[in-house]
């Protein structure tokens, strides 16, 4: 076939197709052919004659989708500047041709993006231009092919950039006529979009001058502000996923593009201002933000007063509660997320417009300062502006009345931006009239003196507000300094000159006001403590003197309550500010961090004495927990307090007291370093040196003076030596590991203390080892550790140890069956060293027949703990031996099988000494690649998914509740997320343990049941009689076997629970039969002795009366 006749051909097939998208293949096709040069564009264009030139409006339309698609595809380098313009006057032509317009525009687009289009080159821009003003009417055409004209300006403006910008006194004006053309009454969504980003562009292009372009200018700004403020709420299934947030952040960006709108857009912004509905009020704040923000500052100074005068009403006239006066800031951080209909976010949003406005003033200042020729700039623009705000606002602060903090709040804001802002404002506030009368000045001359403290005057409410108020100015203080000021200011600001009388005037009011106005007195503490905290304003006397205060109010409060002293409001505030100054990591606060150590701290530890009551210590310890925020303080605790445990020890009161004490201060230093790391990570080096072996000696000396073993000390000091441990330098992992265990397991150490040799003999110290070596990091050399000592003798040792069950107590046994898991988890690397002992111990449980004697039971509970610490690495030979352990309920030995059963939950229970973590709400990341667990992440997921088949299996093939009684024990102790990706298995399963009479398999089965309704309704569905029979059996009725109560609290709560979610989560059909009943047999509950099941029955009562309404 020749190439004309497969031109011809192809054009013809693409006529022929029904819609655009089957035609495209023809229309690649097409493209194809000219790309190979195999035809001219000429050529393809004298194929389409005939049809473009056809009496047909459908024809013709046909033909310039064909020209439109097919220059889509076309290869940009065929189509040479000659075609260009013999195309772009043929495409001109067509636009009278209504059906044709929408592909004369695409192919337009197409053109004007081709480098062979020379905008200059014939007027081919100009034409283009000039022929969508004059022949293009966007009234006759739906939105998609509006859609395209806009398209067509944008695609110009953005490729032709540079052309355009060249040329602008030529081209411009026709550009923004034919925009403005082709925008006026434009309505849709789509169009609007790239109507207001045409708008912005031309803008930001284009220099307009006001007289010559005035009516361009009106124009431009009408076809955006017409539509402000915009609504949209978006179609369903909408195919462009437009949102109104698009349409009003486009709009608003426009309406701030160009400075000569600055006349219209205030006045008219500013009228809408006055709309009484919430979400227009935030849309005009936006944008009124964004017009002082982007207009030149020069056109806001002239419009600066209009502004304030309409903005200063919405916060006078307005409850500003919302701002606190111990913010760090008075604009909150992502206040723009706050929704728009919040009348709230109206006076941030205007506070945020009055501070955006001083900036453009303070911007034109320093722009005129620039060129000045002297360099002189006593920033007129600015304190205009401020002289007149002071002026409107003097009445308002001129006493503590309706508007006082509205307009402070506005002071202090204006006062952030800059220090000569800041100078004016603190002079203009502190001046007599203002809060000079209050909190008294230098410059107060004798006439105005009064006979007395004027601050008397005031009520208490009054007093509250005023020192309220102080504390947006500090703010004020503290956000100018952030942002950097000179040295000078520093050293000279105005705050300083009033800072002494701030500091009476608060002392004084602090120390005299009733204690019974508590608010008042936290009001006062939080502003001294901002007062400390503001950078290079108080000397380290002067927060002596504050934190004097301080300590008087809580040694006051300590004499006259102290059963609750550390409860009182005050004190807690107290304590929070004094946390902020701890916690202050800034080079400059430091010696004020030593202030608090030196006021406080002495206080408290006066409190933790022999004599004192355990309440009373406790109280202090709780308090110095509180304030140990930094890693410095808590180095001075340590000392203080292991002072105070050697005072304790060598006192006349009980050893049990003195256990009591000892153990309060443990947990008072293990819970202050965890919060402190969570702060802020330190090394604990240091402690480790100092610190560990004099509370060693202490703890040996307390355990000497013990008759009786107190588990709870030995506990309480392996937590914190532990944690000590923990937060080592790796390096000196191993180096700790070799010394404290030479304290524990060899004759000899180098704490000079006697040896304990926990392997020789049970010694309840052991649980202290544990602490030790579980926070021990995991890389560790055990046998360069135990040496001389033998790692298989030390594991068969220990093993002996496990079985004295006549020597210890359940506590000791315990702890050494925790060490032989900690062992082979991480600190014996060869798993093989254990297999002497688990093999045998296994194959002598299996073949056992009659009763089982306690040293087999407890030789097999030795086996159990070795595995528990292989399975948490999922070890091969651990995992084995769990399936064993599995294998062993179907032993024909019932006890067998109970004792199996019962260590399974050993398997999965979770124990602290294997989850290393914080126990302060912050989690804390151990630092320097310390890893003390050898827990793998999914050991649980591993072990449960190879457990639970054989455990079902096990069920379905002999019916034993042994097995389900397994499966209980293993369920309660995995997460929710686990038993999704088993819900088909389990459902049996549930089914058939819901009615067992046994407390752990009903628990199992109520939790496993929770999951299903609310994952897999469709499982519990066809069994929906039954399980809603026994869920209410269980709650109303009396359950006992054995003398046990099976159905006890939790579980009544648990059924409840379980009901509530079926009612709720399970489709009408299947529930609304048994309402009525459910409601009736449900009524015994409502007497039950326990509040909390009564609570979800009159629940669940509820959801059940309003089923189906």
């Amino acid at each position: 076939m020749s190439q004309s006749t497969q031109l011809s051909t192809t054009i013809s097939q693409y006529i022929a197709s029904p819609d655009e998208e089957d035609g495209r293949p023809f229309s690649r096709s097409l493209a194809s052919i000219l790309s190979s040069r195999s035809s001219t564009l000429l050529q393809f264009i004298q194929g389409l004659g005939p049809i473009l030139t056809s009496e047909s409006e459908l024809a013709r339309s046909k033909a310039l989708e064909c020209l439109a698609t097919t220059l889509e595809e076309v290869d940009p380098a065929v189509i040479s500047k000659q075609d260009v313009s013999v195309l772009i006057d043929f495409l001109i032509a067509k636009l009278d041709d209504t059906t044709c317009v929408q592909y004369v525009l695409r192919a337009l687009i197409t053109i004007i993006k081709l480098s062979s289009f020379k905008p200059g080159v014939n007027g081919n821009l100009e034409k283009v231009v000039t022929a969508l003003s004059t022949k293009y009417d966007p009234r006759k055409y739906l939105a998609k092919v509006r859609y395209h004209s806009f398209n067509l300006i944008h695609t110009a403006l953005e490729t032709h950039n540079a052309f355009i910008l060249s040329h602008q006194a030529e081209i411009a004006q026709k550009i923004v006529e034919a925009f403005i053309h082709i925008a006026s009454g434009e309505k849709d969504p789509r169009n609007l979009l790239i109507s207001f980003a045409i708008n912005t562009k031309v803008n930001t292009m284009f220099e307009f001058n006001p007289t010559t372009h005035k009516q361009l200018i009106n124009d431009l700004f009408d076809v955006c502000f017409c539509y402000f403020p915009i609504t949209f709420t978006p179609p369903p299934n909408d195919p462009y996923k437009i949102k109104a947030e698009d349409l009003k952040s486009s709009l608003e960006s426009t309406i701030a593009s160009q400075s000569l709108f600055a006349s219209d857009a205030f006045s008219g912004l500013l009228e809408k201002l006055t709309s009484t509905n919430p979400v227009v009020r935030n849309d005009v704040l936006r944008t009124l933000h964004l017009c002082v923000a982007n207009y030149q500052s020069d056109v806001v100074l002239a419009h600066w007063l209009s502004i304030w005068s309409a903005l200063k009403f919405e916060i006078l006239h307005n409850d500003v509660s919302i701002f606190p006066s111990t913010a760090t800031a008075i604009i909150p951080e992502g206040y723009e997320l706050i929704d728009d209909t919040d009348d709230n976010k109206v006076l941030i949003q205007t506070l945020a417009v009055i501070r955006e406005l001083q900036k453009q003033i303070i911007k034109q200042d320093v722009y005129q300062h620039k060129h000045l020729e002297n360099g002189d700039h006593d920033f007129d623009y600015t304190n205009k502006f401020l002289e007149s705000v002071t002026a409107d606002l003097k009445e308002s602060v001129a006493t503590v009345s309706k508007s006082f903090r509205q307009a402070v709040i506005i002071l202090a804001l204006l006062g952030a931006e800059s220090p000569e802002s800041f100078s004016f404002i603190v002079g203009f506030l502190f001046s007599p009239k203002i809060l000079g009368k209050y909190i008294g000045g230098d410059e107060l001359q004798s006439d105005m003196e009064m006979d007395i403290n004027e601050s008397a005057i005031l009520n208490v409410a009054k007093q509250r507000e005023l020192i309220d108020c102080l504390g947006f100015v500090f703010i004020s203080f503290r956000l100018l300094t952030a942002a950097g000021v000179s040295e000078e200011f520093m050293k000279s600001n105005s705050l300083l000159v009033y800072k002494e009388h701030l500091l009476l005037f608060l002392g004084q009011l602090l120390q005299t006001t009733s204690n019974i106005e508590k608010t008042l007195k936290c009001k006062i503490v939080q502003q001294l403590t901002a007062l400390v905290q503001l950078p290079g304003l108080l000397t380290v006397q002067e927060v002596t003197l504050i934190f004097g205060y301080f300590k008087d109010i809580m040694s006051q409060l300590e004499r006259e309550n102290p059963d609750s002293w550390d409860e009182d409001i005050v004190v807690k505030e107290i304590i929070k500010g004094s946390v902020s100054v701890v916690e202050d990591t800034t080079p400059i606060n430091g010696p004020k961090k030593t202030v608090v150590t030196e006021t406080l701290l002495p206080f408290l530890m006066d409190l933790i004495v022999p004599e004192a009551s355990s309440n009373a210590i406790g109280k202090a310890l709780g308090v110095i927990k509180c304030l140990s925020m930094n890693h410095q303080f808590l180095e001075v605790v340590s000392i203080r307090l292991s002072n105070k445990i050697t005072h304790f020890l060598q006192s006349n009161i009980s050893t049990e007291e003195k256990a009591d004490a000892f153990k309060e201060i443990c947990s008072t230093l293990s819970d202050s370093i965890l919060n402190t790391q969570a702060n802020f990570q330190f090394s604990t080096n240091s402690w480790y040196k100092n610190f560990v072996p004099r509370f060693l000696r202490s703890f040996f000396e307390l355990w000497s003076q013990n008759r009786q073993p107190d588990v709870a000390a030995v506990e309480a000091a392996g937590t914190l030596v532990g944690i000590i441990v923990r937060f080592l330098d790796k390096p000196k992992h191993q180096t700790s590991l070799n010394e404290l265990t030479s304290l524990f397991l060899l004759p000899q150490n180098n704490f000079q203390l006697p040896a304990v040799q926990i392997s020789v003999s049970s010694s309840p110290l052991v649980g202290l080892f544990n602490q030790i070596i579980a926070n021990i990091d995991k890389t560790v050399s055990f046998e360069e550790a135990i040496s001389p000592l033998v790692v298989s003798e030390l594991i068969s040792d220990i093993t002996s140890r496990c079985q004295d069950s006549e020597k210890d107590n359940g506590y000791t046994r315990l702890c050494y069956l925790q060490m032989l898991a900690i062992l082979s988890n991480k600190l014996v690397k060869d798993a093989t060293l254990f297999d002497p002992f688990l093999q045998p111990t296994f194959d002598e449980i299996s073949i056992e027949t009659g009763k089982l004697p306690l040293s087999k039971v407890e030789r097999f509970e030795v086996l159990v703990w070795i595995t528990k610490g292989l399975v948490m690495k999922l070890d091969q030979r651990g995992m084995g031996f769990t399936q064993k352990l599995v294998s062993l309920l179907s032993n024909t030995n019932n006890e067998v099988q109970q004792l199996a059963s019962k260590c399974l939950g050993i398997l999965v229970c979770d124990l602290p000494i294997f989850t290393i973590s914080s126990t302060s709400k912050k989690q804390v990341k151990l630092g320097s690649g310390v890893t003390p667990t050898n827990v793998r992440l999914l050991y649980k997921q591993r072990l449960f998914d190879t457990l639970l088949p054989l455990l079902i299996a096990g069920y379905q093939d002999t019916k034993d509740e042994v097995y389900l009684v397994s499966l209980s024990i293993l369920v309660e102790n995995v997460s929710s997320s686990l038993l999704k990706g088993h819900l088909n298995e389990l459902s049996s399963m549930v089914i058939s343990s819901l009615p067992i009479d046994n407390s752990v398999i009903v628990g199992s089965a109520l939790k496993t049941l929770k999951i299903l309704i609310d994952e897999a309704p469709e499982l519990v569905k066809p069994h929906l009689n039954n399980i809603i029979e026994r869920l209410i059996a269980l709650v109303v009725e009396r359950i006992v076997v054995g003398k046990k109560l099976v159905n006890a609290e939790n579980v009544r709560c648990e059924a409840l629970v379980c009901l509530s979610k079926i009612f709720q989560n399970i489709e009408l059909e299947y529930t609304v039969p048994y309402q009525k009943g459910t409601i009736k047999k449900l009524e015994p509950a409502l007497d039950d002795k326990k509040r909390s099941v009564r609570k979800h029955c009159c629940d669940l009562r509820q959801v059940l009366y309003e089923l189906g309404r």
